[in-house]
């Protein structure tokens, strides 16, 4: 009786490791990227303050502060691709996609002409 209990146990333990190493597998990596940066007028280098800036997924929307200055965070899963637009009244609208960028992600600025 002793064995057979053993042996029920043991198979259920067995069956519940194998399916979460399954799962655990499947699930993909999230990773937090930051990127900052400066908007500024492409011809007189003036920095652009309260320039919307939009997450392709459209989840967030935010503005550059009065110098310009943006901070974005963004939980990406592996693979995932995004797009970052920036507008203002006046400019013509630019997009950043994620292709655009460097694997080594940090700073980058942004300039955008008048229309």
């Amino acid at each position: 009786m002793k064995t057979k209990s053993f042996v029920s146990i043991l198979i259920f333990i067995l069956l519940f490791l194998g399916k979460t190493a399954v799962f655990a597998t499947n699930e993909p990596t999230v990773r937090t990227i930051l990127f900052s940066g400066k908007v500024s007028d492409v011809n007189s280098n003036e920095l652009l303050g309260g320039v919307s800036i939009k997450l392709s997924n459209g989840e967030r929307v935010m503005y550059s502060d009065l110098n310009g200055n943006f901070f974005i965070n963004l939980k990406l899963k592996d693979g995932e691709t995004f797009t970052i637009e920036f507008s203002q009244v006046g400019y013509k609208t630019k997009t950043i996609s994620s292709t655009d960028l460097s694997s080594s992600l940090g700073q980058f600025d942004v300039n955008l002409d008048e229309e």
